[in-house]
Formats: structure tokens, sequence, C-alpha cells
């Protein structure tokens, strides 16, 4: 999927999938491990951090 999202206009050019994956996949699996407060703001921040460590500012 990040590698499909990385074919998009406006994507870096420089993003190290491997370890992008890695990372995510240990939040991932973390966040699992925990009952969450408020999983609503946390989908959230995940979600504008996969966005801008994929994407240039101003686009998508």
């Amino acid at each position: 999927m990040l590698c499909t999202l990385l074919q998009m206009p406006g994507a870096r050019k420089d993003v190290n999938v491997t370890a992008l994956a890695w990372i995510v996949s240990v939040l991932l699996w973390r966040l699992a491990e925990a009952p969450l407060q408020e999983p609503d703001t946390i989908v959230a921040s995940i979600t504008s951090m996969i966005h801008r460590t994929l994407f240039l500012d101003g686009t998508m």
C-alpha cells in the first residue's frame, strides 16, 4: 500500500518504505496492546504522520 501511495502525484521521492512500514507496524501493534482513551485522536494523529511522511506539503 505504501509503495502505491508513493506513485501518486505529490509523493516524496526519498521515503524509506521498509523503515516506514516497520515503524507503522510496531506502532499499531503497541496500540493494539493497550486500551485507547481517545481512539479518534490517535487515528487522526497516525494518519497525519503517514500523510506528512509520504507527501510533500500542500499536496493531496
